[in-house]
């Protein structure tokens, strides 16, 4: 029998990448009888002594025979700021059991400068200790091809979606929307801006920012000081999270799907909205031309011009025959994605692969 460690901060459901390592770690739990070791490492101790990969790092030194006394340990790539402290001091050398991360996105594609550098090599360090390397989306399986010094097993195992028909967006209302959490990397300054554009020739219409903020957070701030310079308050409504129940309603009775992005693994909110008939108008970049099809199921502009979003914006409502076309496109992508059931089959082949290889 294996001796199998899932560790991960916490399981949530506040993005597609939580969504799909809370569905892995059911997965795999009833595969193997509910016999794996699930370590949340925000409960661990001592974790608020300063920096956040000094604190953790601190703390995982402490648990690392807890952590790897296993067969198999499987951990989100985007722990590895806690690994740090390990990776200086060759403390993953001398270990056993093996590695397999599940990877969504290059998180030093966020930052820039010598920050970028440095999290770049962290981040790339930690992947080369890796035996397999899970990857829910094809474009990050292509971007970790081309990084040749990573040599673990690339295993694809694409996200998927509910298989469901779903009320569609109508063509008569006044309603932009945005889903995801509120942090720099969804470039919404750069969406604001886009709106406020478009709110010239479009006086009528709303936008609602769908997702989890935080008050005191910089950008959220910066965000709401630039809505209150700029008299757009009557105009835009941040909902915070919310149930189920009500993004559905925000889908089905929202007309334009608005995500200025600046990195994505996958953008599972993409194929969300699609379901509902919403054409996207985002930038082209990372996996987002994956999903967004230019002039098919949405529009995109070029990365950070929030002038060309608008136009794309007012493009996609130019006339309903243009927006009926874009919308039963977007329907399409969502049927052809990958589905549940799709994604049962795939888990079930790869738990049985890693019985048998160990």
């Amino acid at each position: 029998m294996l001796k199998i460690n899932f560790l991960i901060n916490r399981i949530t459901e506040l993005s597609g990448g939580s969504k799909y390592d809370k569905y892995f770690i059911k997965a795999l739990s009833d595969y193997y009888e509910n016999e794996i070791n699930i370590i949340e490492d925000n409960k661990f101790e001592n974790i608020n002594l300063g920096f956040d990969f000094l604190s953790y790092g601190f703390v995982y030194l402490k648990k690392l025979s807890y952590i790897f006394d296993c067969d198999i340990l499987f951990v989100n790539s985007r722990l590895y700021t806690r690994f740090i402290p390990l990776i200086l001091l060759n403390k993953l050398k001398g270990v056993n059991c093996k590695i397999i991360l599940i990877h969504h996105h290059y998180n030093y594609m966020t930052h820039n400068g010598m920050l970028k550098k440095l999290h770049k090599f962290f981040e790339i360090s930690f992947l080369k200790k890796a035996d397999q390397i899970i990857i829910p989306n094809p474009y990050i399986v292509d971007l970790t091809k081309k990084h040749k010094e990573i040599k673990g097993d690339i295993i694809l195992l694409e996200s998927a979606f509910e298989k469901e028909d779903y009320e569609i967006s109508d063509f008569d209302s006044k309603r932009v929307l945005f889903v995801g959490n509120i942090e720099r990397r969804k470039g919404l300054l750069y969406g604001i801006k886009a709106f406020e554009i478009f709110l010239e020739n479009n006086p009528k219409y709303y936008f609602d920012i769908v997702g989890n903020y935080n008050e005191s957070d910089k950008y959220y701030n910066k965000l709401k000081d630039y809505i209150k310079t700029n008299n757009l308050g009557k105009y835009i409504n941040f909902t915070g999270r919310i149930d189920q129940e009500k993004l559905d309603w925000y889908y089905r009775n929202s007309k334009i799907f608005l995500f200025p992005s600046l990195n994505e693994g996958y953008g599972w909110v993409l194929i969300e909205a699609m379901a509902h008939g919403l054409p996207v108008i985002a930038f082209n970049n990372t996996a987002i031309p994956y999903t967004v099809k230019d002039g098919f199921n949405g529009f995109l502009a070029k990365n950070y011009n929030f002038e060309e979003l608008a136009y794309n914006m007012s493009k996609s409502i130019k006339n309903k025959r243009i927006y009926i076309e874009l919308q039963n496109n977007a329907i399409k992508t969502y049927k052809k994605a990958n589905k549940y059931e799709d994604l049962n089959k795939d888990m079930t082949k790869y738990f049985g692969k890693l019985l048998n290889n160990n």
